[in-house]
């Protein structure tokens, strides 16, 4: 029943097993979902799924994502997929003015949230010897609301920038609340050439109109999750994990300027002060981050912060090359671990 996918950008996902003694069989190195993904969006992979997929509250049953591609009009694909058996329930093309690198979207109800941003996509580039992906601000930048049954979509104009991740989003009568992580690249090769640092974002939707966008936190953070309880709802949190140090090369890259993180952090989305940082806990000495956090509900916890945060960090000590998983409780990040679990074997290659 179902099935376990990894997802990468811009290729179609691997299908594989995971069995009760650790052992992992691929079953699909390049899985289509029985023909669920349409082959010349993306010609050179052979089709694609986003990085990136979402299951609400209300519709726990369901995953969806939003795929861009950079080959021809609808620049951007929303797919439903039933969990229960992994295939492409529904797809809606949305038209885009030009290629967007549109990594993430959110869910508020039945509604699919994409972010039009000027992180644009010109292949074209690639005959000047540049990457095809630059921030392009004058490009202008909008937000999106997709209904996931008929595909109709409204668009609402924003101020421009970078948004590469979302937390949550949710109604609050006939406003759509939506919070992201926003950067603004300094150049337009910024995103590849060195890292923009992201902030806890919000914007105020009717319609429309965008009535009213701004920062909501000046901690600098990546890879936001909240309750899956809570998404698409107005959920009272989130979790986030946050950069120590920004700079130095980055042999992984891009970018090619590297960071190191090292602190799982919680913010406040209810409260009614100048800053939402709420929590954090910071991993211990020479120990990094190398997860997004995962978030996992307590079996009688309540709706936001009554969950375990799960993250993997490794140490870069030579004489004690490590990996463990730390599980933090979402009600008091910065008592420390539950629970530390050491992986056998693991440390830096």
């Amino acid at each position: 029943r179902g099935r376990v996918l990894g997802l990468m950008e811009q290729c179609r996902p691997c299908e594989f097993k995971v069995y009760s003694d650790a052992t992992i069989e691929t079953v699909k190195p390049g899985s289509n979902l029985d023909g669920g993904l349409d082959f010349w969006s993306h010609p050179l992979s052979g089709g694609a799924l986003t990085a990136h997929l979402h299951a609400s509250a209300s519709r726990p049953h369901e995953a969806v994502g939003a795929t861009y591609s950079s080959s021809d009009q609808p620049f951007c694909r929303i797919d439903v997929i039933d969990l229960a058996s992994g295939r492409v329930r529904k797809t809606h093309g949305v038209d885009l003015r030009c290629p967007v690198m549109l990594h993430d979207c959110a869910l508020a109800g039945d509604d699919v949230v994409v972010f039009d941003f000027p992180l644009t996509v010109r292949p074209a580039r690639m005959l000047s010897d540049k990457f095809p992906v630059e921030y392009e601000p004058t490009h202008g930048a909008r937000i999106g609301v997709v209904h996931r049954e008929t595909g109709a979509t409204t668009w609402a104009a924003v101020e421009p920038g970078v948004v590469l991740h979302a937390a949550n989003a949710h109604f609050e009568g006939d406003t759509l609340v939506v919070r992201a992580l926003r950067s603004l690249p300094a150049t337009p090769s910024s995103f590849i050439a060195s890292y923009t640092p992201a902030f806890l974002y919000e914007w105020r939707i009717r319609g429309e109109r965008c009535l009213g966008e701004k920062y909501i936190s000046e901690t600098a953070c990546e890879f936001p999750a909240v309750d899956p309880r809570c998404v698409g709802a107005d959920a009272p949190c989130c979790f986030a994990i946050s950069p120590r140090t920004i700079g130095g090369p980055n042999i992984y890259g891009p970018p090619s300027e590297g960071i190191l993180i090292d602190r799982v952090v919680k913010f406040d989305l209810r409260g009614d002060g100048d800053d939402a940082f709420a929590d954090a806990w910071t991993l211990p000495e020479n120990f990094w981050l190398v997860s997004e956090p995962t978030v996992v509900p307590k079996s009688d916890g309540r709706l936001g912060d009554g969950v375990w945060v799960l993250v993997f960090g490794t140490s870069t000590a030579p004489a004690r090359q490590k990996t463990h998983v730390y599980v933090l409780d979402g009600e008091d990040l910065a008592s420390g671990p539950a629970c530390v679990v050491e992986l056998p074997g693991a440390g830096l290659p």
